[in-house]
């Protein structure tokens, strides 16, 4: 079966010329296709955008879940931070007001027993270290600190950024927590690290998606905490800065690509106002969350497209078989009516009563040019016998008319000759008028069996080069023309399908008109030109004779009609009359335009090509 796309691409819209205008026009086998597409496709695509809707809500329910572990994953945070404060609660009222020694000895017994805090140490008023749970300690000042400087303006337990560890290199969150004295003023504060260890443990409790990755990073691209399902920390050490990046410019929870090409949800937050710049990160495997959407997608996706183009080829298949096969199959049979073929039957099987109806009014007119075709047959036969007699009957006719003619020339030369001195002047200007009679119905009779025969020749037509025409008709005329002292002027002609003899005639009948007709004040000038336009050729013969009225123009190419009288010009009146027939027989159209005393232009339009083969006879 021709697939769709192939019956589109071979039965598409194919350009016709009506006219002067451009039609374009549809096969019934593209618009089959076309029609076949557009039923089918609607329902795709509301079928496509259906799932599509459905695959956007699963993704946003995939949002919502990393935002959700995101959000549990801060809270834990902020639980575990919390949990310091509580801590430092029950060690600073022991250590209030103790000397260094005492505090130190304090701070040291309670660190062996907290796990998770790093060195505990007391701090005064101003920020100045002064014991601690290793020992003695160097006087630090650390009253810039961020979250010393909250613990003391606000009198609470405050944490800052996270840092690493000196010695250690380990990342810690600093925290403090004043300690108050007898009148309830701040004479120091607690200060401790706590490392996030509660992360990993967190991770494990907890049901996440397979591959869930938690990361504290701040605004420089330092990465604090990466836990999770990591299996190549270089990797995930390049992708760091990528991270930070979309930290800045990205919406809270969104989709991102990593270097390694795979897709991951990722949700982001500030760990706590303190530390605006330090965010908790939560990157989960899309395809944790959306293997069995991207499944169910593509089955959909591939069911849809199976069941639209199964029905775009049964529509199609439907709308061809039924509609268009019967169509060209009627096609196939006028064809061959066209090629004459009438015998050709016209047997369609449709399921349509007009496709029915219209073969049997296509057999009906095959009948009815059978019956004609043998009717003009008959009349062929008849006008064939008839014209052939007509023709013996023209060439005895002239035969038997021009015999006698000639005897009468013949004989009243010889009396002119022998007897001219026997005869007065009135006598010899009657017997003038008797032979110049004779020789005129002789060159007349010649004419009407030239036109007779224009019609009846069954010359074939050829490739004619009308320059070689026009060469060989000036020849003809040449000596009428050097007396004439005629100045011609000619073009480049076209080579065109017609019949040498003829076009030869038809140049000499115009050429030896306008001599003729030339003035008597003037030297006689002729040009011809010519345009090519349209598939077809415009030949115009112009000259300065002495014209005649434009009224008359039509009658100039009647038989037997002289539009100047016999004292002017010779000539039997036939000579326009044959070059219209000439024209005619070849397909074109010829017209006079002329004014008395100015001249006449003959303008000939003859079709550059011809219905019929070259070297098919003219008449077939």
């Amino acid at each position: 079966m021709t697939s769709l796309a192939q019956a589109a691409d071979q039965s598409g819209a194919k350009r016709v010329e009506v006219g002067r205008r451009t039609q374009k026009l549809w096969s019934l086998r593209g618009f089959a296709a076309a029609l076949s597409l557009t039923l089918v496709l609607p329902g795709a695509l509301i079928a496509y955008l259906a799932i599509d809707s459905y695959r956007n809500r699963e993704i946003q329910r995939a949002f919502d879940q990393v935002d959700r572990i995101q959000t549990l994953i801060a809270e834990a945070h902020q639980q575990w931070a919390t949990s310091g404060r509580d801590t430092l609660a029950l060690i600073r009222n022991r250590v209030a007001g103790t000397d260094v020694e005492t505090c130190s000895s304090i701070l040291s017994d309670s660190a062996s027993v907290i796990l998770g805090f790093g060195t505990i140490i007391r701090a005064d008023r101003d920020g100045i270290f002064e014991c601690g749970s290793d020992g003695p300690v160097k006087p630090v000042d650390i009253s810039d600190r961020d979250y010393f400087k909250e613990a003391v303006s606000t009198g609470k337990f405050a944490v800052g950024r996270y840092i690493f560890g000196r010695i250690s290199q380990k990342p810690f969150l600093p925290m403090a927590l004043p300690i108050f004295d007898e009148q309830n003023q701040i004479s120091g504060l607690l200060i401790t690290g706590k490392e996030p260890t509660w992360i990993e443990q967190r991770l494990s409790d907890r049901n996440l998606p397979e591959g869930t990755r938690v990361s504290i990073v701040d605004r420089s691209g330092k990465v604090f905490v990466r836990a999770g399902s990591i299996t190549n920390a270089e990797a995930d050490m390049s992708d760091d800065q990528m991270i930070v990046e979309m930290v800045e410019t990205l919406d809270p929870v969104h989709m991102h690509q990593r270097a390694d090409g795979t897709q991951w949800i990722m949700a982001h937050a500030a760990i706590s106002s303190v530390a605006p710049d330090v965010f908790i990160v939560v990157e989960v495997p899309a395809s944790s969350l959306l293997s069995s959407i991207r499944g169910d997608f593509l089955r959909w996706t591939g069911l849809i497209l199976v069941i639209a183009v199964l029905a775009a080829v049964t529509v199609f298949y439907l709308i061809d078989h039924l509609l268009s096969q019967p169509l060209r199959d009627l096609g196939r049979s006028l064809t061959a009516v066209a090629k004459g073929k009438l015998a050709a039957p016209v047997a369609l099987k449709s399921s349509f009563l007009e496709i029915d109806v219209l073969s049997r009014q296509v057999s009906l007119m095959i009948k009815s040019l059978l019956k004609r075709n043998k009717q003009n047959a008959e009349m062929t036969d008849v006008l064939v016998r008839s014209n052939s007699e007509l023709e013996q009957f023209a060439q005895i006719a002239s035969h038997d008319l021009q015999e006698p003619l000639r005897k009468i020339s013949a004989f009243g030369s010889l009396i002119e000759k022998r007897y001219a001195s026997a005869l007065d002047e009135e006598g010899k200007q009657y017997l003038s008028f008797m032979i110049g009679g004779a020789i005129r119905s002789q060159a007349l009779i010649q004419e009407l069996l030239a036109y007779s025969r224009i019609g009846r020749e069954l010359a074939p037509f050829d490739a004619i080069d009308l320059n070689e025409v026009l060469k060989a008709a000036l020849a003809d005329v040449e000596m009428a023309a050097n007396e004439a002292r005629a100045k011609i002027e000619v073009c480049e002609l076209p080579t065109i399908i017609g019949n040498a003899n003829l076009l030869g005639r038809l140049f000499q009948n115009l050429l030896m008109n306008s001599l003729k007709y030339r003035s008597k004040t003037r030297d006689l000038e002729i040009r011809i030109t010519q345009e090519t336009r349209d598939g077809e050729v415009t030949i115009a013969v112009s000259d300065n004779g002495i014209g005649f009225a434009q009224d008359q123009a039509d009658n100039a190419f009647l038989p037997f009609r002289r539009l100047v009288g016999k004292s002017q010009a010779d000539g039997t009146g036939m000579g326009l009359a044959i070059c219209r027939k000439i024209v005619e027989r070849h397909g074109g159209r010829i017209s006079a335009t002329a004014a008395l005393e100015q001249g006449a232009t003959f303008q000939i339009v003859l079709p550059l090509s011809q219905p019929y083969g070259v070297g098919e006879e003219a008449n077939a």
